[in-house]
């Protein structure tokens, strides 16, 4: 009988048309799910699957959910940690659990062109050149602006380096020292509520971890200036969510965002309306050669557990950064 593998949440069977299933051993057999799953109603024949492998956070894996995976071995994570298994509560059950390289660039990227994309209108624009009509009023020009950076790690230095290149004043603070790296980047180092009252556009680049869960608050949101913009491609948890919603309902502010509290995003939710935010659907990793690093290592993962060999053991490594 063979060894039955489910992918989780691949939305648009991107995944599932990668080459790399078939170097899989042939006592696997693969399976895909496109639609997103609902721990609270797992489907019936997941039951039977042993190994599980997950596209980042797109399905989280609490003790609950394992409880409905009795036959369960192997998570098979795409990405660094973060959150997305308890690890703890995997090595209690002998669960196996592997995790591959990470998708930096790709994030880095992103996190630009949103930036870019918010700054000059583009999807207004867009929208208003489609449907006939021409210029709707002018855009706004990074050079002199101020830059900040939440979060100096390997995301957010290389979006603090952009904002430089186009002439930016850029401005950081973190929740841990940041080992002279702002200094190294001649990025000025400040305090959170200086960095919300300063800045033209703020970029969320934090991990997601107890001291940052909802640090963005309706008090610190209100720091933020009269026109300035916020472009979160991190975690979502990292604003309160009523808090930003209400900022964005009154126009005083606008967004760029690739991360929501609940993905996919509900067809009802507010946002969606809001006519001050520029909406992009968790695609900070999702590109093709990031796909190829983490489906490639995955298969390798799999194989090389199933043949009692060396493969990237989370359990072994913990919660990487």
């Amino acid at each position: 009988m063979k060894t039955k593998i489910a992918v989780l949440d691949d939305y648009d069977s991107s995944v599932s048309k990668l080459k790399c299933w078939s170097a899989l051993p042939s006592h696997f057999s693969v399976d895909f799910f496109s639609s997103a799953q609902d721990p609270a109603k797992l489907p019936t024949n997941l039951k039977d699957y042993e190994v599980l492998v997950t596209i980042r956070e797109r399905t989280i894996i609490t003790r609950d959910f394992l409880n409905q995976l009795p036959n369960l071995k192997h998570l098979a994570v795409t990405g660094r940690l973060s959150g997305q298994a308890d690890l703890e509560e995997l090595k209690k059950r002998g669960i196996a659990a592997s995790y591959t390289d990470g998708s930096g660039q790709a994030p880095t990227e992103l996190t630009i062109a949103l930036l870019l994309g918010i700054a000059k209108r583009i999807h207004d624009r867009h929208n208003e050149v489609k449907s006939g009509g021409w210029q709707i009023g002018p855009a706004i020009g990074l050079s002199g602006k101020t830059l900040g950076v939440l979060g100096l790690g390997r995301i957010g230095a290389k979006v603090a380096q952009f904002g430089k290149l186009m002439g930016m004043d850029v401005v950081s603070w973190g929740p841990t020292d940041d080992k002279g790296r702002s200094q190294k980047l001649g990025v000025r180092r400040t305090t959170l509520d200086e960095v919300l009252l300063i800045s033209d556009f703020l970029c969320v680049c934090l991990r997601l971890s107890d001291s940052t869960r909802t640090l963005l608050t309706r008090p610190k949101l209100s720091l933020m200036k009269n026109g300035a913009s916020i472009i979160n491609t991190s975690r979502a948890e990292i604003i309160e969510k009523q808090a930003l919603y209400a900022e964005l309902s009154s126009g005083r502010i606008s967004a760029a965002l690739d991360v929501f509290h609940q993905e996919p995003l509900p067809a009802e939710d507010p946002v969606r309306k809001f006519p001050n935010v520029l909406l992009s659907p968790h695609m900070g990793y999702v590109t093709g050669e990031v796909y190829e690093t983490f489906f490639t290592q995955v298969v390798e993962n799999i194989t090389a557990w199933s043949s009692g060999k060396p493969y990237r053991d989370a359990l072994e490594v913990g919660k990487l950064s």
